[in-house]
């Protein structure tokens, strides 16, 4: 099991207890002040001041610009992907994955995604789930609406058509706050890792597996990876299994039905 499972997980899938969902974890008060400051800050309002949320903003937002610094990216990436994996990280979910997130969830709130807005695009893909998804109902500034879990699940799907892969956030682990339908091009997850920061994205828990009896080499796979794990080289379809994150959009797109996803035996974190 990856460590999440092992410490948060009681031997299932951490993203599956139910524990990870509730309210209690918003008795701390981190926590807490880092929940509304996302709503509050995709509401467009002043997130209030305090000495925690000060030193937080300050350092977050001065973190990519020192990653993209030459001199210095390499010292601070240890002491970034520790920062990171305490506050805010995501794991990528199969769509199987995600459905039985909301299934559990109890309550699911849909409001726009905070990395799309960020780069200029409203739009309401991001759902809010369990105690966080209530936490909602609080922020009278927000735009958002409830949804049911067959709402959600239909949701994820068409974005799944669209190439969107879902992952799931905590806010301080192990509460989980959100599901995400991730657009690559976007995605602040994907973004950290391209800096160096792969605490900010976890591989999931499966591997696409091909059927070489099945694949035709269409290539239609290597189009929607979002990770670069299958591409085309000398006119061969090649899947590179270690680079794979285990989102299913590639099992999505085949034709032929000959992608699966299956445990990754071969991963010692799993």
């Amino acid at each position: 099991m990856c460590k999440f499972c092992v410490q948060h997980g009681k031997g299932n899938k951490w993203f599956h207890h139910i524990d990870n969902f509730e309210k209690k974890h918003l008795d701390d008060h981190q926590r807490l002040e880092l929940s509304r400051a996302i709503y509050l800050d995709l509401a467009k309002e002043n997130i209030p001041a305090s000495g925690f949320m000060t030193q937080y903003q300050v350092l977050f937002k001065g973190i990519p610009f020192l990653l993209k610094t030459p001199l210095v990216k390499h010292a601070i990436r240890p002491a970034v992907n520790r920062l990171v994996e305490q506050y805010h990280i995501g794991q990528v979910i199969t769509l199987e994955e995600a459905c039985r997130v909301v299934d559990i969830s109890g309550h699911v709130a849909l409001f726009d995604c905070w990395c799309r807005r960020h780069k200029g695009n409203s739009e309401a893909c991001c759902m809010g789930v369990g105690a966080f998804g209530d936490l909602a109902d609080d922020i009278p500034e927000l735009k958002y609406i409830n949804i049911s879990p067959e709402e959600a699940k239909e949701i994820m799907e068409v974005y799944e058509e669209k190439g969107c892969f879902h992952s799931v956030w905590t806010v301080k682990p192990p509460f989980i706050s959100t599901i995400c339908n991730c657009d690559n091009k976007v995605c602040h997850g994907t973004e950290g890792l391209n800096l160096g920061i792969s605490s900010a994205l976890h591989k999931g828990h499966e591997k696409a597996s091909t059927d070489p009896q099945k694949c035709n080499g269409c290539g239609l796979c290597t189009s929607v990876c979002p990770f670069g794990a299958r591409y085309e080289k000398d006119g061969l379809v090649v899947a590179d299994i270690q680079a794979c994150f285990g989102c299913g959009l590639c099992r999505h797109k085949c034709p032929q039905g000959a992608i699966s996803m299956k445990k990754d035996i071969q991963d010692l974190r799993h």
